[in-house]
């Protein structure tokens, strides 16, 4: 990791800016205060923010921050195998993962899809960056940055936004940066699987609520996930990686599909097609495939009850 500390520029007042960044922005009034920030903390692709003095993150609040995505960042793309964002057709045209510290009032962090043009009141030229926002109510140890990151990953593969994979599966690989060490049994009280379509339908209505659907699927996917282990250390199995990379490719083959059948521009879908229902058709038949492709479907019975639940969907 390198740091980066720039002379502090006093009395400057940094609005809070609560929205998702999105491509068609009317105007450019959000990107006022926090092209006013200062750039703290470069990490790889990944720079960090912050108020000008005072009101700065701490010195060593800042280093543990830069951690967490650092750490975050090679589990996804070294451990798991996922391509990262900068390096996707799709954010070619971004430099940098920028990170904005802002007084939000609503929520801990955001990401959003979109790259931006920062024109940072430090930075000599314009900057093209993918946007993470995260609060400064954040504490070390809190997994909003790993969250956040992971979205952009989310995003990189593919358009489908439906809330029981963006939020469901972002909240359950936060299991990933656990300190505790996993137990040889399945963790108590997590539900089944859906064995019928009125537990499926019910499913795909939910968003964070869904993580417990994609952490059972890891355990029954991938028995690495019973091996006792530290998440921390760096050369152990990820629980359920394979899993993640195999529904991220699907995905990203599916949404070229449903693009093209239901007509719309490949590569600038709307926001309000993006989270379509639509999409759920398309997502459960890419999950048949990816579970086929990494679960032992014929073997495990709470798997082959899913698959065929799946099966008696109609899916393209």
């Amino acid at each position: 990791m390198t740091a980066w500390y720039l002379c502090p520029l006093s009395r400057w007042l940094v609005a809070g800016f609560g929205l998702v960044v999105s491509a068609g922005s009317a105007t450019a009034d959000w990107k006022a205060p926090r092209q006013a920030l200062v750039l703290r903390y470069v990490t790889g692709d990944i720079r960090i923010f912050d108020a000008p003095l005072p009101g700065q993150l701490s010195d060593t609040a800042l280093a543990q921050l830069a951690a967490q995505f650092e750490r975050a960042d090679v589990l996804y793309s070294q451990r798991v195998g996922l391509q990262a964002p900068l390096q996707s057709s799709k954010y070619r045209a971004a430099k940098s993962i920028d990170v904005h510290l802002l007084p939000l009032k609503r929520q801990m962090g955001s990401a959003g899809d979109a790259v931006v043009s920062y024109r940072y009141r430090l930075a000599a030229a314009p900057s093209s960056a993918l946007t993470i926002s995260l609060s400064r109510r954040w504490q070390p140890g809190n997994l909003t940055p790993e969250h956040e990151l992971f979205h952009s990953y989310q995003y990189a593969y593919t358009y489908f936004k439906n809330a029981w994979f963006l939020e469901g599966m972002a909240r359950s690989i936060q299991d990933w940066f656990s300190l505790t060490q996993t137990s040889q049994q399945m963790p108590s009280g997590q539900p089944a699987l859906p064995n019928n379509a009125e537990q499926l339908n019910a499913l795909l209505k939910k968003s964070y609520n869904a993580a417990p659907f994609w952490s059972r699927l890891r355990w029954l996917c991938d028995p690495t996930c019973a091996l006792p282990r530290a998440a921390t250390t760096t050369h152990e199995p990820v629980c359920g990686g394979r899993l993640v990379k195999a529904v991220l490719e699907e995905f990203q083959s599916a949404d070229a599909l449903a693009a093209k059948a239901r007509d719309l521009e490949s590569s600038n879908w709307t926001e309000q097609e993006q989270r379509s229902e639509r999409n759920n058709a398309w997502m459960l038949g890419a999950l048949a495939k990816a579970m086929m492709q990494q679960c032992p479907v014929m073997i495990q019975p709470e798997l082959a009850e899913f698959a065929q639940v799946l099966r008696q969907m109609q899916l393209p």
